[in-house]
């Protein structure tokens, strides 16, 4: 969670593809300065080796559940991240396991 708040912090531009569908020219512009970035280089490096338990779910959860705006904020701009191929399988993976409820 706390290196999804620097992405959201670095990239404040995020913020507008959360109520509206933006050009393929800008997510272009976005996904190359992205990869600019060591920090998300890195995180898009990791993903595909990092692997979810049930200790991981239920720490998502209960992030989500007690910081709602925080997390919705940070779903949003994960879901934006994947979307323009910054972010793979995990983050939607973790979106699942926050807002599905706990059994």
């Amino acid at each position: 969670i706390g290196k999804l708040k620097t992405l959201f912090q670095k990239f404040p531009v995020l913020n507008k593809y959360k109520d509206q569908i933006g050009k393929g020219s800008d997510l272009n512009k976005m996904k190359t300065a992205a990869m600019k970035d060591p920090e998300i280089v890195k995180l898009k490096n990791t993903v595909g080796k990092i692997q979810l338990t049930n200790q991981d779910a239920t720490k998502v959860r209960s992030f989500a559940s007690k910081h709602p705006q925080i997390a919705n904020i940070l779903f949003s701009t994960i879901i934006i991240l994947a979307a323009f191929g910054i972010l793979g399988v995990l983050p939607a993976t973790l979106i699942a396991l926050a807002i599905t409820p706990h059994q």
